[in-house]
């Protein structure tokens, strides 16, 4: 009876580390697609993407004769190349803390429930539901120069989408738009998840209501802060769309020589002049310009992201 006693504890422990097993290999199972994905779209794209640099490629895009760095000095002296990393950076500088701070602050505002609730978030996050190109169609119909709605009410004669002085905060505009939605319901929910005894607690002690949002509420909600940080900087790092849809669909050929991000720079070489060489290696720097500034965002996480 006493050794059967001491193998029962032993027996418990062992089925325990089963279900344990058992339970990891099921979740793991369940992410497996999205890792698949990942590594299909994401990683193997890269990593393709960095070995066809290094040759001359045709517009089959079949290999041709090994290039080395011919490629990237090429693209590097090309002034459209140097104006195209330029104005990624800037758009990705404005365009994320923008798009943070206008949801965090719309997230604030609603984060207490009431009657109206439902209306006015189904409203915050409706541009997260549209499409990049119908998002253009609704700003070409605001920004038309003799029918839109902005120039109309302002009394303005800008042609929003054709001008170069103005086209690029038009497109940050979009941007911080379309961000909007997605980056609302994620500060909800977080801010919605404080406790609210913590910040009953702090009211009583006499601490405003500035204070308290600073003190307790920011750094609660500092892990969805760094979260939505990674995904728009990515998001405003391989911005392409919306210029791609301005060039076909509105006519403007203004965008090819005189406004490019990187990826956009990438979808030209490609598809426009049939010059696949650029195009990869173009693929390639913007692949590591994200990372750079995804490495960047990291380190903001150990000096200001604090985990419960």
């Amino acid at each position: 009876m006493k050794s059967a006693n001491r193998k029962d504890p032993q027996l418990r422990q062992g089925g325990a580390l089963r279900l344990k097993t058992r339970q990891s290999m099921k979740a793991y199972l369940w992410i497996a697609p999205a890792i698949l994905l990942t590594c299909v779209f994401t990683y193997y794209a890269f990593f393709r993407s960095v070995f066809q640099s290094f040759f001359l490629v045709n517009a089959k895009g079949q290999n041709g004769s090994f290039a080395g760095l011919r490629n990237y000095i090429r693209i590097f002296s090309d002034l459209e190349f140097r104006a195209a990393i330029v104005t990624t950076l800037r758009f990705a500088v404005i365009t994320v803390p923008v798009s943070l701070a206008l949801a965090l602050a719309l997230a604030l505002l609603a984060g207490k429930k009431r009657k109206l609730s439902p209306i006015y978030e189904s409203m915050f996050t409706l541009p997260m539901a549209m499409s990049t190109s119908v998002v253009v169609m609704i700003f070409q119909f605001m920004l038309n120069p003799s029918l839109g709605v902005i120039n109309r009410w302002f009394g303005l004669n800008i042609s929003w989408f054709y001008d170069t002085k103005y086209l690029l905060p038009t497109l940050i505009v979009m941007q911080v738009w379309m961000n909007l939605g997605f980056d609302f319901i994620y500060y909800l929910s977080a801010i919605r998840s404080v406790p609210a005894d913590l910040l009953e607690s702090a009211e009583m002690d006499g601490a405003s209501q500035w204070m308290r949002i600073r003190k307790i509420v920011l750094p609660m909600i500092s892990p969805t802060t760094f979260f939505l940080l990674c995904t728009e900087t990515a998001k405003s790092m391989m911005i392409s769309a919306p210029l791609i849809i301005i060039q076909t669909a509105l006519g403007n050929s203004t965008t090819s020589s005189e406004l490019k991000t990187v990826i956009y720079y990438m979808y030209n070489s490609a598809f426009q002049r049939n010059n696949y060489s650029y195009a990869y290696a173009a693929a390639a720097v913007g692949f590591i310009l994200t990372f750079l500034v995804m490495a960047l965002s990291f380190r903001f996480e150990k000096k200001g992201v604090y985990y419960a």
